[in-house]
């Protein structure tokens, strides 16, 4: 990004970010340890001191130098550039910028590319656009190598832990109670929850289910080690996004119980079964029952943990 540009953005965001916290360009320069002045300048995109930038940014939350652009999927999609969160004013080059995302270090076509924004009918024009809505894309990011022009496509190019996805998979993927929490932790909601359009792609799904696959190896290492409460509430998040998942349910209800929350998982139980019955006319499976009849029978063999089918080993995506 040009240094002007880059000035005027930071300029925006400090002044949004102050306003946010109902501050003075006063209160926020004896906050920020600067003078009026030099708070005036930077909201005006003046050049000021590096370090005065630096203080200022801290001050509100911000960071400067701008370290490349951040984007997260695990949830709505975000993209935070250093000087604040990106606001888009298009939808479509959102789409595309969701699909590279999903795709880190890898090409995606052109072909994929025109039909997940336009499915079957697209315009005449849909070359011209797709360049277009890149060209917005790097500017957006502020940095046009982050997005690269590859022979039939395009390709996401930033540090793995710029992107919350591969900082996810390198987490999940060590296996041990703590980093399988912290990746379980990384997640806001659904993958690109704002995004419909991408949601039945493949890779959503599979990053979906590396997701599933996480916290049932956390659930199944935690009650292997006696502290089941580790896993309870990254399950709790994760139900409430895949309410019919009875898979997830049926591990919740072993972990609330053996946490000594009996009463817990029995309402938990009544939850997922009355959404069942409600949504799909249907009773609760196997598995799901099976975890019902222990939690009833308080049928816990070391007193711990009632240990499930298992699944430690979490995929990463390659």
């Amino acid at each position: 990004m040009r240094d002007a540009d880059q000035l005027s953005r930071f300029a925006r965001a400090v002044r949004g970010h102050r306003l946010d916290a109902g501050l003075t360009q006063s209160e926020l320069a004896t906050r920020a340890d600067v003078s009026v002045r030099t708070v005036r300048a930077v909201e005006q995109g003046q050049v000021a001191r590096p370090r005065s930038l630096a203080k200022i940014a801290a001050a509100v939350g911000l960071t400067w130098p701008p370290t490349g652009p951040r984007i997260g999927v695990l949830g709505p999609l975000v993209v935070e550039t250093g000087v604040g969160e990106v606001r888009w004013e298009s939808r479509k080059p959102r789409v595309l910028l969701g699909l590279l995302a999903v795709h880190p270090g890898r090409v995606v076509g052109h072909g994929e590319i025109v039909d997940v924004l336009w499915g079957e009918d697209p315009p005449a024009a849909h070359q011209n656009l797709v360049h277009g809505y890149v060209a917005r894309v790097r500017t957006t990011l502020g940095d046009p190598s982050a997005v690269r022009t590859e022979r039939g496509g395009y390709r996401l190019d930033l540090p793995h832990d710029h992107l919350d996805v591969t900082t996810f998979d390198a987490l999940a993927a060590r296996a041990d109670v703590t980093a399988l929490g912290e990746a379980l932790d990384l997640w806001r909601g659904r993958v690109l929850a704002d995004l419909p359009e991408l949601h039945p792609h493949p890779t959503v799904q599979s990053i979906a289910a590396r997701r599933s696959a996480a916290a049932v190896a956390l659930a199944d290492l935690a009650l292997d080690q006696g502290v089941p409460g580790e896993a309870v509430e990254r399950l709790r998040r994760l139900v409430a996004d895949e309410p019919l998942h009875e898979g997830l349910h049926a591990k919740l209800l072993v972990t609330l119980a053996a946490d000594g929350r009996q009463a817990a998982a029995l309402e938990e139980f009544a939850r997922i079964r009355s959404r069942l019955v409600d949504d799909l006319g249907v009773e609760p499976g196997p598995d799901l029952r099976a975890a019902h009849v222990r939690v009833l029978r308080q049928d816990f063999p070391d007193d711990r943990a009632v240990r499930m089918p298992r699944t430690t080993r979490v995929a990463a995506h390659g």
